[in-house]
């Protein structure tokens, strides 16, 4: 499936993106993008519902189109996309996410070992904080400790301190934004489509981590997230976020986390 070259380029890159009728968001992200197109990257859109697609006239170079006949989830989307990917390298963006393209050149250093399932940059939002996108695994007693913080209205403080080190190997980082090794991502088959909008980022770095690959986050490079968080106030993502969770939970009840 993929030649030996493991050099982060813009002609070894495939990117993901879907659009939930967010063409507006999608057309501001791929407007980064196009540098990396230009260098012969290839981007992939995904239109989960019908939307229209003047948002895409604006743009010199235009990704490759996929219009679902019918909506899909998170994780069965990118699947579909990576049937078309031939490049070492694949990345799954969030269309609410921008970048700076020399972020990816920022990456090259780290991409260079076959031992690596996934990377990714410190995620920040739109005022400059810092967001939880690499944390440990959730569990029961993890859980309770966060959900009765946040009740006693207690600091949450991320899992991860972005200020150290340059990078570190983690559990797991945010589906916002994840670069995966080709290889690593086929050899487990992709991302669980069972999983619903949440905790498939979760569950693919752990099914990662067991195939004996490294999940790793970036401390030195960012990319800018406008998160939505549906699950704190609308009750069907909160639903979708607790059944996810609940799912995650069995799965990995056998294994022992600090």
């Amino acid at each position: 499936m993929l030649g030996e070259q493991l050099r982060l380029t813009p002609k070894n890159l495939s990117i993901s993106i879907v659009s939930h009728g967010h063409g507006q968001k999608v057309k501001e992200v791929l407007k980064d993008l196009q540098p990396l197109m230009l260098g012969g990257a290839q981007v992939l859109l995904t239109l989960n519902i019908p939307e229209d697609e003047k948002f895409l006239d604006e743009l010199l170079i235009k990704p490759e189109l996929i219009r679902n006949a019918s909506k899909k989830g998170f994780g069965e989307n990118h699947n579909q996309a990576f049937l078309r990917v031939k490049r070492a390298w694949f990345a799954v963006i969030n269309p609410d996410t921008r970048i700076d393209p020399e972020q990816f050149e920022g990456l090259d250093i780290f991409c260079q070992s076959r031992s690596i399932g996934v990377i990714a940059p410190v995620v920040i939002d739109a005022l400059g904080n810092v967001e939880s996108s690499a944390r440990y695994y959730p569990t029961l007693r993890r859980l309770f400790k966060r959900v009765g913080n946040r009740l006693l209205g207690k600091e949450l403080y991320p899992d991860y301190d972005s200020r150290v080190a340059t990078v570190a190997s983690v559990d797991w980082i945010s589906g916002c934004f994840m670069l995966f090794y080709s290889r690593a991502y086929d050899l487990i088959g992709g991302f669980d489509s069972r999983y619903f909008m949440y905790l498939e980022d979760a569950d693919v770095c752990l099914r990662l981590h067991l195939a004996g690959f490294k999940v790793l986050y970036c401390t030195k490079l960012h990319v800018i997230h406008h998160g939505q968080y549906a699950s704190r106030s609308q009750w069907r993502h909160f639903y979708w976020h607790i059944r996810s969770m609940t799912r995650f939970l069995w799965v990995s009840r056998k294994f022992k986390w600090d």
